[in-house]
């Protein structure tokens, strides 16, 4: 069986690895508008995960997702950014690849996990979150499926996925952090089932929020989330808000929750989340229960069974109590309503504005540029296409003398034929009228010889005597010549010239023959 071969043009994304060909090994997760796909380059020495989905027309935010990454480049707690590329309406983001995601762990689970393993989870993609929020992004899609383990296997990190719905809230301006303000109405972002009572009123979404949907989460790895069980997707919301308390108290351990609950709804959306003391709380029930870290998951016997994780040995960085607890302390973002800037002032759609502006402006410059060499270019080209047009004329005559030449040949061959045939009708009539000159001169000879024998042949007028024969005069009479008796004269008269010249002579003047 063939593998088929994914060809893209890199878009320039400022990483170390980068490349074009990529082989997709196997098919790793499938959504409504995307398929993300285990891959790997052409030399088979990077394996990573492609996300390919199908742009609309109309989509806004092409390039969130490869905004994020980039940002997250430098964390260690982020996946990273390979590639990146369009090709006709698919957009092919090649990431770092991730283990399994916590749906598939949850429905390996049958969503039957210990204490230690939720707290040790709960704290790690907290950990996951709050990173992204330094970056100043919101991810508003928080949910199983968009957090995924570690790819190797004795590693605890866990990284968050799927950015599509993702937010930028803050920025820095010139060493200074400025929030975004609040609209007054946003369309709906998340699931119905994790997202924050917030988002049900259509209100904007801030850090807090992403906190609540992580929340959601980690309690319904224990039990059951009640407002599920409505059929109207308007009910959720209030659910949330009258549920949660009684939900919690339901279970001993989801008891622990009650104080990180009182620390989130006292943050309004600029402040800042308590990263900080919502880890203390869940580490102080990790001290209370004696777990530590390195200790097994519930899914490591599980997971054996199927090739979630990588078999080459991946170096990862591993976090010291001590190291964990000063990246929850420390404050990159920070908040409170000083920081918002009025949507009218100097914020993130007039910078973005001002960024496409200059592309724009860009464009139109390598647009004039290109103008002008094509006008430089003009009268070049339009000699090129006078000499083009003169060949074509050139080359359509050749082709008409070409057609014209058999015509040509074949007028000559009649012209010849002709002329032949006229050669030969004027040589029989020559013939002919040589013919008849011949028949014309013949009677004439004749007559001249009769006219000259008749002369010979006179008979000479003597007188006559009573009872007198001679011999000779019978032997003479009776004697005619030759010619004349083989050759008897002609029917046609003589010609008038030989008449005249014919006279009859004197019978004093005629010799007889004797």
């Amino acid at each position: 069986m063939t593998r088929n071969v994914i060809m893209a043009k890199n878009d320039n994304i400022g990483t170390d690895q980068k490349t074009s060909t990529w082989i997709p090994l196997a098919e790793i997760a499938k959504g409504d508008v995307s398929v993300v796909f285990k891959v790997t380059d052409a030399e088979g020495k990077i394996e990573a995960a492609m996300k390919v989905e199908k742009m609309g027309k109309e989509t806004k935010k092409k390039y969130i997702e490869r905004d994020i990454l980039e940002s997250l480049r430098d964390s260690t707690h982020s996946i990273h950014l390979i590639d990146f590329s369009f090709v006709n309406q698919y957009r092919m983001t090649v990431m770092t690849m991730v283990g399994p995601t916590l749906g598939v762990i949850k429905r390996l689970m049958r969503n039957k996990f210990s204490d230690s393993t939720i707290l040790r989870l709960a704290i790690r993609t907290l950990l996951a979150l709050k990173d992204l929020h330094e970056h100043g992004y919101l991810h508003r899609d928080l949910e199983p499926e968009n957090i995924a383990l570690s790819l190797c296997k004795s590693s605890r990190n866990v990284y968050l996925v799927d950015f599509g719905e993702a937010r930028q809230y803050a920025r820095n301006d010139n060493g200074k952090w400025i929030l975004r303000s609040p609209r007054n109405k946003i369309a709906f972002r998340g699931s119905v089932q994790y997202c924050s009572p917030k988002m049900h009123d259509s209100q904007e979404l801030g850090r807090i929020d992403d906190l609540w949907s992580w929340l959601y989460v980690f309690i319904e790895m224990r039990v059951f989330l009640p407002w599920t069980d409505s059929t109207f997707p308007f009910k959720y919301g209030p659910r949330k808000r009258s549920l949660l308390d009684e939900t919690l108290n339901s279970d001993p351990f989801l008891m622990t929750f009650l104080p990180v609950v009182t620390i989130m709804k006292t943050s309004e959306f600029a402040d800042r989340p308590e990263y900080f003391k919502i880890y203390e709380i869940l580490t102080a029930k990790m001290t209370e229960m004696g777990v530590k870290w390195t200790d097994p998951m519930d899914y490591d016997l599980i997971t054996e069974r199927d090739t979630f994780f990588s078999r080459i040995p991946i170096n990862e960085e591993k976090l010291t109590d001590e190291q964990l607890t000063a990246v929850f302390q420390e404050v990159v973002v920070p908040g409170g309503q000083q920081y918002l800037v009025d949507q009218k002032a100097y914020c993130f759609a007039v910078e973005k504005e001002k960024e496409k502006e200059k592309e724009k402006e860009k464009e139109k410059e390598k647009d004039v540029k290109i103008k002008k060499k094509e006008k430089d270019t003009e009268p070049e080209k339009e000699e090129v296409k006078e000499k083009e047009k003169e060949k074509k004329v050139e080359k359509n005559k050749e082709k008409e003398k070409d057609v014209e030449k058999p015509k040509e040949k074949a007028k000559e061959k009649e012209k010849r034929k002709s002329k032949e045939v006229i050669k030969e009708k004027e040589k029989k009539r020559g013939s002919q009228e040589k013919t008849t000159d011949k028949s014309t001169d013949a009677p004439s000879k004749n007559v001249v010889e009769k006219a000259t024998t008749k002369q010979k042949t006179v008979k000479p007028l003597l007188p006559k005597h009573k009872h007198t024969k001679t011999s000779s005069t019978s032997s003479a009479s009776h004697q005619t010549s030759p010619s004349v008796a083989e050759n008897p004269p002609p029917s046609m008269p003589p010609p008038r010239a030989l008449k005249q010249k014919l006279a009859p002579m004197t019978p004093g003047k005629q010799k007889i023959k004797t």
